[in-house]
């Protein structure tokens, strides 16, 4: 059974060393931690909220910046100036289209192979589950494990 000085001196601190006052303890922690959670879902919320309006002023300059044919002006301290960046992906149904393309332009240096690790992470949890054992640096894994509190709402 886990005792309450086993969670370390921060919590003990906190909230006393008393193991009979453990429940109390955990039920105010987890009023705290819900409520902090809260906050920031409602912080993210508003951050959402205003890169939308920034993105909206930023077509509307550039559209006027276009219209009326100048690259950059000045105001309040700060030059705006018309702006291009590109992204590009290669469609993985095309793959071999596109590295066979991108070493014939002598761009194979960027051809890298890579696993995904969301995806790596799923199929050694599998590993795990089904055969008991737990790759490791042998294998060239590396896992790491992050114990967190789930919540959910009522």
């Amino acid at each position: 059974m886990l005792k309450f000085k086993d969670f370390g001196n921060d919590i003990i601190d906190t909230f006393g060393t008393s193991n009979e006052a453990l429940p109390a303890k955990m039920v105010d922690l987890a009023d705290m931690y819900g409520k902090e959670k809260r906050s920031i879902k409602q912080a993210e919320a508003v951050i959402k909220q205003r890169k939308e309006v920034l993105a909206t002023q930023e077509a509307t300059l550039y559209a006027l910046l276009d219209n009326i044919e100048i690259d950059s002006f000045s105001s309040g301290g700060y030059t705006f100036f018309k702006k291009v960046d590109m992204y590009a992906t290669i469609d993985a149904s095309r793959e071999g289209v596109a590295f066979k393309w991108l070493e014939d332009e002598d761009f194979d240096y960027l051809i890298r192979r890579t696993v995904n690790c969301k995806s790596l992470s799923s199929a050694i949890k599998t590993v795990i589950e089904e055969t008991g054992e737990t790759p490791g640096e042998d294998e060239g894994i590396k896992i790491r494990i992050v114990n967190r509190v789930g919540v959910r709402k009522k």
